[in-house]
């Protein structure tokens, strides 16, 4: 059994809030398999603010996320979340516009 302390955290601070449109594309490109490819169910706690408790399925490890319009946490254990951290960062590069730094 995977216990917490097996598991770090990762948080990606936008530089300026999401807007809407970028936000859904965001959140449709989590479930796409040319996309970040997740897999589980969003739980949506608010118009930009989001849980999703699954599986990345292309590293097969388990993945805890929260996204909102000005951050994502992601935290996954440790002894992929370096992995997991590059994949994201190239992923995000893709999905969001040229103008939208982030900050890790």
């Amino acid at each position: 059994m995977t216990e917490l302390k097996d598991f770090r955290p990762v948080i990606i601070n936008f530089q300026k809030s999401l807007n809407m449109r970028q936000y859904k594309y965001l959140l449709k490109s989590l479930f796409r398999e040319d996309g970040l490819n997740i897999w589980g169910n969003p739980i949506i706690l608010g118009p930009t603010k989001v849980h999703i408790y699954g599986v990345d399925k292309d590293f097969w490890q388990q993945i805890f996320l929260e996204i909102t319009d000005k951050h994502i946490v992601i935290i996954a254990p440790k002894k992929a979340i370096k992995q997991i951290k590059v994949y994201f960062k190239k992923s995000l590069e893709k999905y969001l516009s040229k103008n939208q730094d982030t900050e890790w």
